[in-house]
Formats: C-alpha cells, structure tokens, sequence
C-alpha cells in the first residue's frame, strides 16, 4: 500500500466520532497495508517475522517471561529453604508464611503466561503440563493431603512425588502451612477416622504438616528447575521459539502464531480472575446463593487480593513489555504501529485503573466479601473493563484469535 493511501486512511480515521468505524478504519488499513509488497512490518497473519511482530515476541521471551521463570527459581529456593529452617524450629511458621507469599507474588504473575512449557500439553503448542505440578487451583484434594500427613512417607519428596495423582504444589503446601484447623478434612467414614488413626496423632499432626509441606517445597523447586530449564538456550531451549519462531521444526512457526499463543495465554485474566477469583465469590455468576467465599483462591493464607493484583501485573507486563516506565517492547507497541494509539491508551488506563481498584479493597476479600463487597465489586468491574477490551478491540486490531475457552462469553 503506497504512504499517500496509508496517511488518508489514518488521518480519516483520526476524525471519525462515530461507534465503531475507528476500528474499522484501523483493521481496514492493517488489511491493505498487509498486501503491501513491504513485509518489514511484520503484519497480521503471520508474514514478516523478521519485522516488528518477531521483534515484540522475542522481547516478551527474552525480558518478561524468562526473567520470571528465574526470578521463581530463585524464590522456590528460598522457600525450601525456609521451611527447613521452620521444621527445624519445632513450629515456627512466620518465616516460612511469608517465603510462600513471596513466591506466590511472582508464581501468579506467571500464571497468565501459560504458553509453551507452562501450557497444558493437550490444549497448547509445546505443552509439557508444568503449571499443573507447580499450582494446580482451583484443584485440591484437601483430604487426601490429611490421609497423607498420618502416613509413612509424608515427608519424602521421592515418595510423594510417586504417589499417583498425589496433592503436590503451592496450593498443598498453602494448606499445611496455614491452617490451624486440629481437625482433618475427610468425612467420618473415612479410614484415618473410623480407626482414630487422626487422633491418636493429634499431637504430630503441626510439626508432620510442616514437614510435609518442607517436602512439597522441595518437589515445587525441581519442578521450577526443571521450567528453567526447558526454556534456557542450553536446555530445552524454549526461548528460540520465541526468537525464532520460523525456523524448520519451530512450534509456532511464524511469529503471529507465537504472538496468539500468548494472547490466548493472557485470557486467563478473563475466565480466572475475573469469573473465578472475583465474580464466583461475589456470586455474580458460577454461584448458587447470594456469595460464595469458600470460593476463594487462598482460603487459609487470605491472600486471594494479592493473587489477583498478581495478575493484572503479569498480565500488564505482557501488554507493555515489563513494568510501566520500562519502555519496553510489547503489544501496546504492536497496536500503535498498527495506528491504534485510541486501543493502546484505552488498555494500558484500563489496566491502571484495575490495579488502582484492587489495591483499595480494605482488607482481605474474605472480610471484603462481609465489610466492604462494594469496594471488591468495583474491582471486579474494573477488571473487566480490561478483559471487554481484551476480547474486542486488541484481537481485532492485531488480528489475534480468541482462544476456544473464550467462546461463548457473553459479559
């Protein structure tokens, strides 16, 4: 397309006020502009990789997703290490408590980033069901973990890990380090209770909790090496589909299929905060009476706000780049090339607007869900103002599909 039809098009589309024809205008200039005999843009469907759409992917590789990956090594580490320290101590948990909140802030930034490794091996390219065996909420046998912590083995990571279909993960190890409940969770029927095994060790049972989750920790932290490594250059070498993604044999193949990969990654944002960790609590939807706060992500650390706030930056990061002020390169970058600097500032307001939201709920959304629902509803409201968009103008725009999951939402 000749620069002259190009600045027609952009400068119509500046003046236009009416509903809609924006975005039409935008989509219909990235149409003509891809049958330009220029690839260097690295337009919509996939042509051009070496243009900006690969220079974005491999940015999102190389300064978001990477850095992250070995920022939560490095906490899982320490984790370890601090429930060692805690199992030591006969029953000292505040150091441990707030090892496990640490790596859960950067663990939930990551949970919007589950493409490729961290991806579900059945619904995503180069899926090898890492998350699962890190974090796997909304799942949670919370009995089974109390029939585990009266048996032999509860202690030894080899042994748990060989457990088939055995708790393991953050979300146990929250469980078992928080809890003060001298109860179990199993129904009276169950074996642990009808032969009191549970009561004749209720005296173990907080120091076996602590070392049980001391050997979950050390499982989270090869499962966390072993992401690593399926991203490093000398490893599994992930990160060449990012910086790469047209070679022979590559998973994505073009950079726009890369690009799509992590934008389906990004609807996590829409059907797990929005709808699970906010709405169903709210019981604005996925519940049947007026709230439903056994709901919640975090029912013994309290820390579902956190988790949420954790999202929305993981996701910010994807959209900008890294972190706000970084100047980065990222899909704002990509909707501004494209001419959508109206899309690109409605997003990056959207995203302030629901950390801003979030951040003011008082308290914990549990004494948010009895104190303050207003404040925790807003925070919904906000969020979805971002996930409205996310469906809307910036797959448009980028010529982006929605993923599968994605069909058939109609908030």
């Amino acid at each position: 397309m000749r620069e002259a039809e190009l600045e027609m098009l952009m400068t119509l589309t500046k003046r236009t006020s009416r509903p809609g024809e924006t975005l039409t205008l935008i989509v219909l200039a990235a149409v003509l502009g891809s049958c330009s005999s220029d690839g260097a843009s690295g337009g919509g469907g996939g042509g051009g990789d070496t243009g900006r759409r690969g220079e974005v992917l491999a940015a999102l590789g190389q300064s978001v997703v990477a850095p992250l990956i070995a920022e939560l090594e490095a906490e899982t580490t320490s984790l370890e290490t601090a429930l060692a320290e805690a199992t030591a101590a006969a029953g000292g948990r505040d150091g441990a408590q707030a090892a496990w909140q640490q790596t859960m802030a950067t663990w939930q930034r990551l949970e919007v980033m589950q493409f490729g490794p961290l991806g579900a091996s059945r619904e995503v390219m180069g899926g090898q069901d890492l998350r699962a065996r890190i974090y796997s909420w909304p799942l949670l046998n919370r009995c089974q973990i109390d029939r585990q912590t009266v048996q032999d083995g509860y202690d030894d990571p080899d042994a748990l890990e060989a457990v088939s279909g055995g708790p393991i993960g953050l979300g146990a190890i929250e469980y078992l380090l928080f809890t003060d409940d001298p109860s179990n969770d199993c129904p009276p029927f169950d074996a642990i209770n009808v032969d009191g095994t549970w009561d004749s060790m209720a005296d173990m049972i907080p120091q076996r909790r602590l070392d049980y989750a001391a050997a979950l920790a050390t499982l989270v932290r090869r499962r966390s090496e072993e992401l690593a490594r399926a991203w490093a250059a000398d490893g599994g070498n992930f990160i060449e589909e990012m910086t790469d993604p047209s070679r022979s044999g590559a998973v994505y193949g073009t950079a726009q299929e890369g690009l799509n990969a992590v934008s389906d990654a990004m609807f996590y944002l829409e059907k797990e905060t929005k709808d699970m960790k906010l709405a169903t609590p709210l019981g604005i939807s996925g519940c049947s009476t007026e709230q439903c706060p056994d709901r919640l992500e975090s029912l013994w650390a309290f820390w579902s706000k956190e988790h949420v706030i954790a999202n929305l930056r993981g996701f910010q990061s994807l959209y900008l780049g890294g972190a706000p002020g970084d100047d980065g390169l990222g899909f704002d970058d990509l909707l501004r090339d494209m001419g959508a600097d109206d899309v690109a500032d409605d997003m990056e307001t959207a995203l302030t607007a629901a950390l801003d939201a979030t951040e003011a709920v008082p308290g914990t959304f549990r004494e948010a869900l009895t104190e303050n629902e207003p404040a925790m509803r807003e925070a919904f409201m906000a969020v979805q103002v971002v996930t409205d968009l996310l469906k809307s103008d910036f797959l448009s725009v980028l010529d982006l599909e929605a993923p599968d999951r994605a069909a058939g939402d109609n908030d």
